[in-house]
């Protein structure tokens, strides 16, 4: 009881000495070093939720300190690691390659990540697609390669399967472990390949799917991520079509649909949805039997 006292006590003093350190990055690097210093390992699950917070908000704080927040955002994957929170290491080591991908611990990240999927969530499937989106990001890799099974089926192939399997056309339903594994595949392979040429294709892809599949957000997710990273491609109108439909129809979120209508009649108004959108933005929020009520009165 007593060496918890003292950890919770130097906890909080660590703690405030992030929040008054000054503005300069320097400052707070020292803060969170003292902090590190401080906590046993392994890292407590409240331990790990203090630390990971104070890597956040330096991230938050500083975000075009690449080197830095890619290494920090590894860490507070390895406290959740620590504290048994897998699926929160997975979106914190995601973090870091997708909004720190020139950080020169990138490839460090991509198989810490691989790590946690195949060790932690028990999913070889998922692991080896972030490992070979990583061997074609980085070919001349030796840390990548070593861990590469010659075995294991081309990555574009892997895809492809997946994709075929997530139905199972001898009991007419939808494999939703097979959804997952595809979804995220599709994530990983963008997130690590951004600029490759499938990569936007299989964002929407893997957005149509989730939503098709009644995972809404993680739909609005891709969609976005899509739609933003990609404005250019061809698919771009119909996911920011799509993203505002979610919105509207099953999340009834209108006032981010509206605004997702409106960027759309703006950018595309010559687009094949266009009347469409106008028609979804005329009726925002009415109910499918008042709408069939109008058209019967008209």
């Amino acid at each position: 009881m007593k060496t918890n006292l003292i950890v919770v006590m130097l906890l909080m003093f660590a703690i405030g000495g992030l929040s008054t350190c000054g503005n300069s990055p320097q400052g707070l690097e020292e803060a969170i070093t003292q902090m590190e210093n401080k906590l046993p390992r392994p890292y407590s699950s409240e331990n790990a939720k203090q630390l990971i917070k104070a890597y956040q908000d330096y991230v938050s704080t500083y975000p075009d300190r690449d080197d830095q927040n890619a290494i920090y955002l590894r860490k507070a994957g390895q406290a959740a690691i620590d504290a048994g929170q897998y699926d929160l290491a997975a979106e914190l080591l995601s973090t870091a390659i997708k909004d720190h991908f020139s950080a020169k611990s990138t490839q460090e990240n991509i198989l810490l990540l691989a790590d946690v999927y195949s060790k932690n969530l028990k999913n070889e499937v998922v692991a080896a697609s972030i490992l070979q989106s990583g061997q074609k990001q980085f070919p001349s890799s030796e840390l990548l390669a070593q861990h590469i099974d010659p075995a294991w089926p081309a990555l574009i192939n892997r895809l492809k399967t997946l994709k075929e399997e997530v139905v199972d056309t001898v009991k007419k339903q939808i494999n939703y472990s097979t959804v997952n594994d595809y979804i995220i595949s599709c994530a990983a392979y963008a997130m690590i390949l951004p600029k490759d040429t499938l990569s936007p294709s299989l964002l929407f892809q893997a957005g149509q799917l989730a939503h098709q599949t009644q995972s809404h957000n993680k739909a609005l997710e891709l969609l976005d991520w899509m739609y933003l990273e990609y404005p250019k491609h061809p698919m771009a109108p119909d996911a920011l079509f799509l993203n505002g439909y979610i919105l509207d129809s099953e999340l009834k979120r209108f006032e981010e649909a509206k605004q997702r209508y409106e960027a759309f009649l703006e950018k595309y108004p010559q687009n094949e949805f266009a009347e469409t959108t106008q028609f979804l933005l005329d009726n925002l929020g009415v109910p499918a039997e008042e709408i069939i009520k109008r058209f019967e009165n008209q």
